[in-house]
């Protein structure tokens, strides 16, 4: 038996942040695509499915606009099972108007292809609805060359709380998954009892890190006890 599982240490944030309160986790969800054009190549527009992560902190709120910063970013966008693009950086959203309000995005990134990091700045302006505390980020590239030229389309929600799940469960080892959305994250366990319960790391192994979703394949002892995932920051 593998005894009582938690997902302790998770934080439900549905709402936009406040003035002083701490960020807020957003991912970018499924349905989101990148993609990089050759403009001069004639070739077809390739959708690359893209998963990631970042932050959302408020830094002013002066009538008309609300400005907040986009920290800690990081993406993958895939071909089929292959990481085709590697990208972190940050970037501002802007909230403003008076009768029509609108969503401006700006990104400052480095992102890989496989030959190397390049410098990609991005932005969007427009006009939506009301889709708080959801955002949908249309970012062409504004330094893009003939040859290379960025863009992309993700929609981002605010991270609920980590649906993860046993996949299968064996004496010895155990597989759990989780959505790619969330990034890369370690398996921690504590024991059942004792007076001085810490959590400690797990060493796992990944055995699928998919568009949609990764898996880790989890040594078990048998003795049980409280697992979590867990991702830096937290």
């Amino acid at each position: 038996m593998l005894g009582v599982l938690s997902a302790a240490g998770f934080l439900l944030l549905i709402l936009l942040p406040a003035v002083g309160a701490d960020p807020v986790a957003y991912a970018i969800m499924p349905g989101s695509i990148t993609t990089d054009d050759c403009l001069i190549c004639g070739r077809p527009t390739i959708p690359e499915p893209t998963t990631g992560r970042f932050q959302l902190r408020l830094v002013d709120q002066t009538f008309p606009n609300t400005i907040y910063a986009i920290e800690g970013l990081v993406f993958d966008s895939f071909l089929g099972d292959t990481v085709r693009h590697h990208g972190t950086g940050s970037g501002t959203l802007v909230l403003g108007g008076d009768f029509t309000v609108t969503q401006t995005v700006t990104l400052d990134l480095q992102v890989d292809d496989g030959t190397g990091s390049k410098a990609v700045l991005t932005t969007n302006v427009f006009s939506f609805g009301t889709k708080q505390p959801n955002f949908v980020f249309q970012v062409a590239q504004s330094n893009g060359t003939l040859v290379h030229t960025f863009s992309a389309n993700w929609t981002t929600e605010p991270v609920l709380p980590a649906a993860w799940r046993w996949v299968s469960v064996s004496a010895t080892e155990g597989v759990i998954a989780w959505p790619a959305s969330l990034g890369a994250a370690t398996v921690q366990r504590r024991p059942l009892g004792g007076v001085a319960a810490l959590w400690s790391e797990v060493a796992v192994t990944i055995v699928e890190k998919g568009p949609v979703e990764f898996r880790a394949s989890v040594p078990l002892d048998g003795a049980g006890g409280l697992f979590r995932l867990h991702w830096s920051g937290q």
